[in-house]
C-alpha cells in the first residue's frame, strides 16, 4: 500500500496540471441578440457563448411577465467534468412589442446570464389614398397599402362615412402560429359620394397585438361639369360625375367630323347635359343617364334633338371602357329612349 500512494499521488498532480490550463480559460457567459431592438416581425436569435462540459443545446424554458428563460443544457460523461468552449443559438419564437429580460440559466458556473431586448412596432402597416390614376373622375380613389400581415385578402366594410379595410388572415388564432411577411397592394377604382371619410387599415397579429393606420378623405361637390371631363365636348354623367362621358359629332360640317360642345349652361344634376353648336346658349342636344338597375339590371340612355343635323351619340363607360353609340339621321327623327344601354353588373354606380 505504501508504494501505491506516490502513484496515486503523482497521478491527481497530473490530472491538476492538466486541467490548470483549462481551467485558466473559464470565461464569463456572453449573450448575443440579433437584431438587438427589434420589430415585433423579425426572427429574432439569442447567441450564448461560455464554457459547459460537453453543452449540446440552448432551450427555451418559458415567457412569462416579459421575462424569456433559456437553459444551456450539458451531458457531462466525465468526472469531474472538464469545461469546454460552446456556441449555441435558438430562434425566439414572435413577441409582442415590450420590453424582455432574456435570462440564461448557465451549468458552469452554475447561475445566471441576463441581457434586455426592446420589441418596437414601428411603422408596421400604412394606409395611402390619392384620387384614382386610371379613372381621374371626381369622388374615384386608389388606395396603397403596405406592412406586415399574415393574409392577404382585403375586405372594404363600413357605413356612413367610417370605412375599414381589414386583413383577413390571423396570425396565430385557432391554429400554428405563422410569421408576418412584407406586403405591398393597390386598390384601385373605390368610388365615394361627397362627404367626408375616415378610411383605417387595421389588422390583428395576436391577442396583444393589432396595428392600425388611417387617412381622411375629403370628396367635394364639385360645380358642373365635374372632373373627369378632360375636354369641353364631353359629358360626364353618373353619380359622382361618373362613370360615363358623352359626345356629340355631326358629320356634315363640309365633310368634316364636327363635335357638339357642352352647353355653357352647365348640367342640371348629375343625369342630365346638353350640347351646343353655333351658340352657347342655344341648346341642340339633350343626353339623360339614368339608373334602372333595380328595375331591369341596367342603366338606361335617353337623348333628344333640338337640330336637324346629322350626328353620331357616344356614350362610353369609363371604368369598362365599354361604348354605345346611336345615330341621328338628318332631319326630324325620334329620340332615344335605351332602357338597356349599359349592364349594371358591368359599370360603377
Amino acid at each position: 500500500m505504501q508504494a501505491t500512494k506516490p502513484a496515486i499521488a503523482r497521478f491527481t498532480l497530473f490530472a491538476l496540471l492538466l486541467l490548470a490550463p483549462v481551467a485558466g480559460l473559464l470565461a464569463e457567459t456572453t449573450i448575443e441578440i440579433e437584431p438587438f431592438i427589434a420589430s415585433w416581425h423579425d426572427e429574432i436569435v439569442v447567441t450564448v457563448r461560455g464554457q459547459a462540459c460537453l453543452a449540446n443545446e440552448l432551450e427555451l424554458v418559458n415567457i412569462e411577465d416579459r421575462v424569456i428563460t433559456l437553459r444551456v443544457v450539458t451531458e457531462c460523461v466525465v468526472t469531474p467534468p472538464v469545461p469546454l468552449a460552446y456556441e449555441l443559438s435558438i430562434t425566439l419564437p414572435r413577441l409582442d412589442p415590450d420590453r424582455y429580460e432574456i435570462e440564461v440559466l448557465t451549468p458552469e458556473p452554475p447561475g445566471v446570464a441576463s441581457a434586455q431586448l426592446l420589441v418596437h412596432a414601428r411603422g408596421d402597416l400604412v394606409i395611402e389614398a390619392r384620387p384614382s390614376e386610371t379613372l381621374p373622375v371626381t369622388g374615384f380613389f386608389d388606395f396603397t397599402l403596405r406592412g406586415y400581415a399574415c393574409g392577404d385578402t382585403w375586405e372594404l366594410d363600413g357605413s356612413g362615412t367610417d370605412f375599414v379595410l381589414a386583413i383577413q388572415g390571423l396570425c396565430d388564432f385557432g391554429g400554428v402560429p405563422q410569421q408576418p411577411t412584407y406586403f405591398e397592394t393597390e386598390i384601385e377604382r373605390v368610388q365615394f359620394a361627397p362627404g367626408t371619410y375616415d378610411i383605417s387599415v387595421t389588422a390583428q397579429y395576436s391577442p396583444r397585438l393589432s396595428l392600425a393606420d388611417s387617412v381622411v378623405l375629403e370628396v367635394p361637390e364639385t360645380p358642373f361639369p365635374p372632373l373627369g371631363c378632360g375636354s369641353d365636348t364631353e359629358l360626364c354623367l353618373g353619380r359622382t360625375g361618373g362613370p360615363h362621358l358623352a359626345t356629340f359629332t355631326s358629320g356634315n360640317m363640309i365633310g368634316n367630323a364636327v363635335p357638339f360642345r357642352r352647353a355653357d349652361t352647365g348640367q342640371i344634376d348629375r343625369t342630365t347635359g346638353f350640347f351646343t353648336l353655333f351658340s352657347p346658349t342655344n341648346l341642340e342636344v339633350t343626353v339623360k343617364l339614368l339608373d334602372g338597375c333595380a328595375i331591369n339590371g341596367h342603366r338606361w340612355i335617353f337623348a333628344s334633338w333640338t337640330t336637324t343635323l346629322p350626328g353620331v351619340l357616344t356614350v362610353t363607360d369609363v371604368i369598362t371602357q365599354t361604348s354605345r353609340t346611336w345615330v341621328k339621321e338628318e332631319g326630324s327623327v325620334p329620340p332615344v329612349a335605351d332602357v338597356r344601354a349599359f349592364p349594371c353588373e358591368d359599370t360603377a354606380n
